[in-house]
């Protein structure tokens, strides 16, 4: 695949992860995991299924004596073992609990149990993208950094919000959930300083008249988290550092002299 190709599966990948963790709770409070998307990250990681018990298993290889498993419920372990010793742990018949040495282990499963909850699925998430090509050339900036001019130019909403994605992600730049709804997309650089963490320059693209901005200012981490403040930016109190194909010029120049062509897995 591509290098848009692999990134877009990144944004899938991490996407999937973010909403299987969200379901996650504690214990007592009734939650039921999004096994959906846990089922399609699963599969991505080339995992396969196992029913035993009642139970659903996944496995690279269950042929193997021993191995990974993960089992698919609302603790969402990952066992170091055989599927019949997770089906007995889990799910064990009389016969097998009242024999002493089963019945420590189904009341004890720390011995095999590797990770859990949201643990599980950071690690299938980092499995996943470890096997993306997430490298980049210069051809491919320049490629993005084309179409860019072209959903800019032909007010393209949906490819502008794309191309800046895809600059987000090469460049680090994290995006403010809640501006979003204020008809605006808003990327913006974390840098960690003595004092703490800042953020700085802006990128903003407006969607109702098509308008991309970039402002160098530094914002505190609650500024950074506020709709009002990139409210107050384009509401014509601060001048603009640049504007429409000049900030595109900006972020491909930026790309272009990363020292390492290759987008890291945080």
């Amino acid at each position: 695949m591509s290098f848009k190709e692999n990134l877009q599966q990144k944004v899938t990948v991490e996407e999937l992860a973010e909403k299987v963790i969200a379901s996650i709770g504690a214990g007592s409070s009734g939650y039921k995991i999004d096994k959906t998307h846990m089922r399609a990250l699963l599969e991505m990681a080339g995992y396969e299924p196992l029913e035993r018990r009642g139970l659903e298993m996944y496995a690279r290889d269950f042929s193997k004596e021993k191995g990974r498993i993960v089992l698919l419920d609302n603790e969402l372990k990952v066992y170091d073992t055989d599927a019949d010793d997770v089906a007995m742990r889990k799910n064990p018949i009389l016969a097998e609990m009242v024999k002493f040495r089963n019945i420590r282990k189904i009341l004890n499963d720390q011995d095999v149990v590797v990770s859990a909850k949201s643990e599980t699925v950071r690690a299938i998430r980092r499995e996943i993208l470890e096997d993306l090509d997430l490298s980049f050339t210069e051809a491919d900036i320049e490629e993005i950094y084309r179409e860019g001019l072209d959903a800019l130019a032909h007010e393209e909403t949906e490819n502008m919000i794309e191309i800046l994605d895809i600059f987000g992600e090469i460049l680090g730049l994290s995006s403010p959930s809640g501006p979003l709804s204020g008809g605006m997309a808003v990327y913006v650089r974390k840098t960690e300083t003595k004092h703490g963490e800042s953020y700085g320059p802006v990128y903003i693209f407006l969607f109702s008249d098509n308008r991309l901005l970039r402002y160098v200012v530094t914002l505190s981490p609650a500024e950074s988290r506020k709709s009002a403040t990139y409210r107050d930016l384009v509401s014509g109190k601060t001048e603009p550092a640049a504007e429409g194909p000049a900030v595109l010029d900006a972020l491909r120049e930026k790309a272009l002299a990363l020292p390492e062509k290759r987008i890291s897995i945080a």
